[in-house]
């Protein structure tokens, strides 16, 4: 499992949220930010919840 990167903003600690279903599938996930609040859009994986938080323009 990939880790998350601080926050590009105010390099806060990051967290994943997992919306489950009634069957505990995965509904959606996205990524936040805890101290400033900033966020993924909702995903249908949390692979690609992660990848786009993950994801800086230059690296």
């Amino acid at each position: 499992m990939e880790e998350l990167k601080k926050c590009p903003f105010c390099d806060g600690e990051a967290s994943l949220k997992v919306n489950h279903g009634f069957g505990e599938e995965v509904i959606s996930a996205f990524v936040y930010c805890e101290e400033c609040g900033v966020a993924t859009r909702n995903c249908a994986l949390e692979a690609t919840a992660r990848g786009m938080w993950n994801r800086r323009v230059e690296e």
